[in-house]
């Protein structure tokens, strides 16, 4: 009898002539996409606007999250866009934003990169809800960053972001703070304000989070984050997923006994008993029911697929000294958004890790590089393919689901019982909005 394997590898020594087209043309096939998707990138036409904020501001990160609901338009068509021609041949890549946090010179600032033609766009609709706001048109705010990093004076340590669980758990937001009624409303943004405080003026924190608009049922841009909640939902309460071919599921049960008659008592599942184990909200604490309720709240507002990631940069001397103290500091900031019963953030570093050893000096220059290159170029973060392997589990090429309520509690502006340490507020407005 011939050993399988070693057919398998007679065959493959035999004809390895008839299998080389077929990878030669995956390999030109996934280099062709890769190379239509950069030239398509490239024709979109970037801008940035700083968003400065007022004396007071009176409104909750309510606003914000309206503000996001207007901006969520530009998702892409699923049925015109996102076609398999549009995505393979021509490149297609969907509109997006990036909202940026720059912690620099003891100040905290605020900027979001979007596409050019969208500037009367996003400035009206951010004036609908702040009609106080100063927003101005700038430079790419990482421009006065050096071009290469790690460089003879300055170094890099990059950070990723992401959720502790599915992204069908919500994280903390400011809807699920409780406030006593006599005091005033208690922001999370204010820990943001007090670490400004902490970065010198040749010191950089950049904090940026990539979002696109997505819908329910969009499989390339969210997985179809809709119907995973569901299923998350379901899992939750214990709920079987209905069958979708329940005769299968008999013809099976049927052969399955007809086999172990003569062995065992055969039983046959009924339809009563099935109906006593259908699920009942009564059955769920009330801490289940508080989760499903936080994860049907989420479901029902609109959703952005987004990346977050960190970027600490300074002199190579302080960065060496002080490094494990911004990375507490990082670690801080995101954990304001942790909640012990749904979801949080875990911030894992990229490039300092025990998989390169101290030795391999090189390797860690070369992924420091392709970090700090994502970073100022507005990409998710790509790993070289020796460390694929080892950060396998954190799932850097996929995002994650935050709906508008969520990231507006990341990214507004901060209330006025906060103390603006490190906020630079405005008393006026000098642009009125912009027509539209």
């Amino acid at each position: 009898m011939i050993d399988p394997i070693t057919f398998v590898l007679r065959f493959i020594f035999d004809f390895w002539w008839l299998l080389l087209p077929l990878f030669l043309w995956q390999i030109y096939w996934e280099q062709y996409k890769s190379i239509k998707q950069t030239d398509y990138s490239k024709n979109i036409e970037w801008d940035f606007i700083e968003i400065k904020f007022p004396a007071n501001i009176l409104k909750t990160p309510k606003a914000m999250e309206e503000a996001l609901n207007a901006l969520h338009s530009i998702h892409p068509d699923e049925n015109k866009e996102m076609t398999w021609y549009n995505l393979n041949i021509k490149g297609f890549t969907p509109l997006s934003y990036a909202f940026l946090i720059i912690f620099n010179q003891k100040k905290l600032r605020f900027f979001i990169r979007f596409p050019k033609q969208l500037n009367n766009f996003l400035k009206t609709r951010l004036y609908t809800f702040y009609p106080d706001l100063q927003l101005e048109n700038v430079p790419d705010p990482l421009a006065i960053l050096p071009p290469q990093i790690p460089n003879s004076f300055f170094d890099v340590a990059s950070y990723d972001v992401r959720l502790k669980k599915e992204d069908a758990y919500p994280i903390k937001t400011y809807q699920y703070i409780d406030v006593p009624s006599a005091e005033q409303p208690i922001d999370i943004f204010a820990s943001f304000s007090e670490a400004s405080n902490e970065i010198e003026n040749n010191e950089w924190l950049i904090i940026q989070l990539l979002a696109v608009p997505t819908t329910a049922n969009n499989n390339k841009i969210g997985k179809k984050w809709i119907k995973r909640a569901e299923e998350t939902k379901n899992k939750l309460i214990g709920k079987e997923e209905t069958k979708e071919n329940p005769l299968t599921e008999e013809i099976v049960e049927f052969i399955k006994n007809l086999l172990s008659s003569p062995w065992v008592e055969i039983t046959w599942k009924n339809k009563e008993e099935q109906k006593k184990k259908e699920f009942s909200l009564q059955q769920l604490t009330p801490g289940e029911k508080n989760v499903l309720e936080k994860i049907e709240n989420k479901m029902a507002k609109l959703g952005y697929w987004c990346n977050i990631r960190v970027a600490y940069i300074a002199p190579q001397d302080i960065i060496e000294q002080r490094k494990k103290i911004i990375e507490t500091l990082i670690k801080s900031l995101f954990k304001n958004f942790d909640s012990e019963d749904s979801n949080g953030f875990v911030v894992n570093e990229l490039t300092y890790r025990r998989i390169i050893p101290p030795n391999l000096s090189l390797l860690s220059f070369i992924a420091k590089s392709l970090e700090y290159n994502d970073i100022i170029k507005y990409r998710k973060i790509t790993l070289p393919s020796y460390m694929k392997k080892q950060f396998a589990e954190l799932k850097l090429d996929e995002g994650f689901i935050l709906n508008t309520e969520e990231l507006a509690s990341i990214f507004h502006p901060p209330l006025t019982s906060v103390e603006a340490i490190g906020f630079k507020k405005i008393q006026t407005k000098h642009i009125p909005p912009p027509t539209f």
